[in-house]
């Protein structure tokens, strides 16, 4: 199987601080309010996918996948309030990244099967879009699992039984942002 996916989103944060009396009315000498964030964001993906099983016997097959992602990200901040001057930044990063899954069946009869899979997975970086901080880098994953699956729809019709053991995930890199 072969595909692609796209997706493009915006959103906008929007937060800010009121200064309020005892009855939660505005204080009219901290009007609007005291200090407002606005963020616009907007994010780009593009990616191509293929995946294939190899059947090597009724009861054994192979299997393997590739994802190769493009993202473009841009975003801005526009920070100010009451007693501070208004400031504004942008920014924006793209990256390229391919993740990866293979995995091994084997079928004691029709309805059940034994299998491993291990597969990468990623959360791609993005824009803080606060002055002066850079990027947040790419989080990366590795799963392995270990599973078996019992097909029942013969018996008791839609209803499939699974057990799954994670027998690892190695995190290969959490980015935090870092600030003085």
């Amino acid at each position: 199987m072969v595909g692609g996916f796209y997706t493009h989103e915006t959103s906008v944060d929007y937060s800010s601080e009121e200064a309020l009396d005892d009855a939660y009315r505005p204080i009219t000498f901290f009007a609007p309010n005291l200090g407002f964030n606005t963020s616009p964001t907007d994010v780009k993906e593009r990616a191509l996918f293929g995946n294939s099983t190899w059947h090597i016997t009724g009861q054994v097959e192979l299997g393997s996948g590739i994802r190769v992602a493009h993202y473009e990200q841009s975003g801005a901040a526009l920070f100010g309030g009451w007693n501070m001057p208004t400031t504004y930044d942008s920014g924006g990063t793209t990256e390229t990244d391919t993740t990866w899954a293979g995995w091994a069946s084997y079928r004691f009869i029709p309805s059940t099967m034994l299998y491993a899979r291990v597969a990468t997975g990623l959360v791609p970086g993005q824009t803080n879009g606060l002055p002066d901080v850079p990027p947040v880098g790419h989080d990366t994953l590795t799963n392995y699992e270990l599973a078996s699956r019992r097909d029942l729809r013969e018996t008791w019709p839609s209803q499939i039984w699974r057990s799954s053991i994670s027998i690892g995930r190695t995190y290969k890199s959490l980015t935090a942002p870092v600030t003085s």
